[in-house]
């Protein structure tokens, strides 16, 4: 393998795998766990999430090549302020989940979470592989934004894990998992809201 792609390769997984720990993406992956599940299954729902998300990416990205499309800065501020306000929804259903029961069932289906959030982050994307259709070929682009989605799977699954293990270390008494789900759910509000609005402003 030439060497050119090898080294891009490894960018575009660290690129992912820092994508993974946006604010946003682990704020809504925050909201669909509670302390009380097994850590197992708090990796599995950041990894529902993350195999959502990149799933959407890579299909833009075979689109966008395929029919050499850029998403406009309308849709992408659009799709910003739809990613608000789903994070705001999601903060408000933890506030109201933790009033009314804090034990009760979360509901959430993290996959299309995580496919609803990846819109916003489809045109910077493109963008790099794009260059790197000029520079190398559109296979090669396309085993990149793969490269690109293993990072972000590996960066949300490892937060899965250590949010999971932070949880039972820390937030073993119903206080502390009350005090927790107000404060993912104030930080939610805040952040949807900021994001939701602030290209507006």
């Amino acid at each position: 393998m030439d060497h050119s792609v090898l080294f891009g390769l490894v960018g575009m997984f660290g690129l992912g795998f820092a994508h993974a720990f946006g604010p946003d993406h682990l704020a809504a992956i925050t909201t669909l766990v509670r302390p009380q599940m097994p850590v197992g299954r708090m990796a599995a729902i950041s990894l529902r999430f993350a195999l959502g998300h990149s799933l959407i990416l890579f299909v833009c990205s075979v689109g966008a090549l395929a029919f050499s499309f850029l998403p406009s800065e309308g849709f992408i501020r659009i799709a910003e302020t739809l990613g608000g306000l789903a994070l705001m929804f999601l903060g408000g259903a933890v506030l109201h989940d933790t009033f009314r029961d804090p034990q009760a069932p979360h509901r959430h289906a993290a996959g299309l979470w995580g496919s609803l959030f990846a819109a916003s982050g489809t045109r910077s994307l493109i963008l790099a592989l794009s260059a790197a259709t000029v520079a190398h070929s559109t296979p090669v682009a396309l085993l990149f934004s793969a490269a690109f989605g293993a990072g972000i799977v590996c960066g949300m699954l490892l937060f899965g894990l250590a949010l999971g293990a932070s949880q039972h270390a820390f937030l073993r008494t119903p206080r502390a998992q009350r005090a927790a789900a107000l404060a993912t759910a104030a930080v939610s509000l805040l952040l949807g809201g900021y994001w939701a609005f602030a290209e507006w402003l």
